[in-house]
């Protein structure tokens, strides 16, 4: 019998680029994949692909919970923060280990967000988190950034409800090539979070110039679509197999090296004076109300993280730093296209 896969997101960035590696599986017949969609259209357009598509979105939680428990796996990519879906997932979970008694593998996309600080751009952290290093993923507040949603799952892995494995992917970087994500399907979004967010903060700047938070000494570390979404799919084999983590042992970072934040406020203030957007390629600090408003605190925090885990069951990451700073001029010039 096929694997049968709940996948959440697949009209996303992350869960697009996942779905678009799992389809040769589906087509040999190795996996049966369920989807959802808010958009009639994208279902119609999910079901050509030779998947299950449903439609309904995270909110739905009576469907999150009836899925998860018909499923063998749970692929969730939607939203790292909606701690009620996940929730109605574990509950699904907890059904399905009380009737048949098997448990649901249950794969969360949580982030390196998680292991922020307060640096406001002042300076670089020196923790570095490591994905094998349990005592350092228990000390993590729980207050910090998707920790509450985490720890519902690692609790239910506790109890014997689920198989928990988190990934946790950092900046993404890359506009997605698959056919999900370009014409004439695009059903999935082709374009990553972090840096067309820096990037509508500054075309919302009258003059337009390129913002940083605070001197942007902070650092992030990143990693390429097609690798994280390719880490997604070895967690997945190593999860079938029962050859990899799960729970405290079962979180799985997406870093690939990582990068000073001053650098690509830097990148994008050049390329959108080279575009004639930008009056200036200078960078100028966005004021607290501006990071308020416009962007949030995060993007001036330090997040360190060591993918040794990740390595460790065969991810071989292509894309690094040199490749990140190559790949900015399509997103910065794509997202200030569509910039309204």
């Amino acid at each position: 019998m096929p694997t049968s896969i709940f996948l959440t997101g697949a009209t996303g960035y992350i869960g697009g680029s996942v779905l678009a590696l799992l389809l040769p599986d589906v087509q040999a017949g190795k996996y049966v994949v369920t989807t959802l969609a808010r958009d009639s259209s994208k279902v119609d357009r999910l079901q050509t692909l030779g998947v299950r598509a449903l439609k309904g979105s995270l909110s739905d939680h009576e469907l999150l919970k009836k899925e998860a428990e018909a499923h063998d796996v749970v692929i969730h990519t939607a939203d790292a923060d909606d701690l009620p879906a996940a929730q109605a997932i574990l509950e699904g979970g907890k059904a399905k280990k009380e009737r048949i008694g098997k448990r649901l593998i249950y794969v969360h996309t949580s982030g390196t967000g998680v292991l922020t600080d307060g640096a406001q751009g002042e300076h670089i952290e020196g923790v570095v988190y490591e994905d094998t290093n349990v005592e350092q993923l228990r000390s993590i507040p729980k207050t910090a950034m998707h920790r509450s949603v985490d720890l519902a799952i690692l609790r239910a892995s506790e109890q014997g409800d689920v198989l928990a494995y988190l990934v946790l992917p950092s900046t993404i970087f890359g506009v997605a090539k698959h056919k999900l994500a370009q014409p004439p399907l695009s059903v999935s979004n082709p374009l990553s979070q972090q840096i067309p967010l820096k990037v509508k903060a500054t075309l919302r700047r009258k003059p337009v110039q390129v913002g940083s938070v605070g001197p942007g000494e902070n650092v992030w570390p990143l990693v390429h679509i097609e690798d994280i979404a390719g880490l997604f799919v070895l967690v997945l084999e190593g999860a079938l197999k029962g050859s990899i983590g799960e729970g405290w042992e079962g979180f799985y970072f997406g870093e690939n090296g990582h990068y000073k934040l001053i650098e690509v406020d830097s990148a994008i203030g050049k390329i959108l004076y080279e575009q004639g957007i930008a009056e200036t390629p200078q960078v100028k600090p966005f004021t607290p109300e501006e990071v308020e408003e416009l962007l949030g605190t995060y993007l001036g925090t330090n997040s360190r993280a060591k993918a040794t885990r990740s390595r460790s069951i065969g991810w071989k990451p292509k894309y690094g730093h040199e490749d990140f700073f190559k790949s900015l001029p399509e997103e910065v010039v794509i997202v200030a296209s569509l910039f309204k």
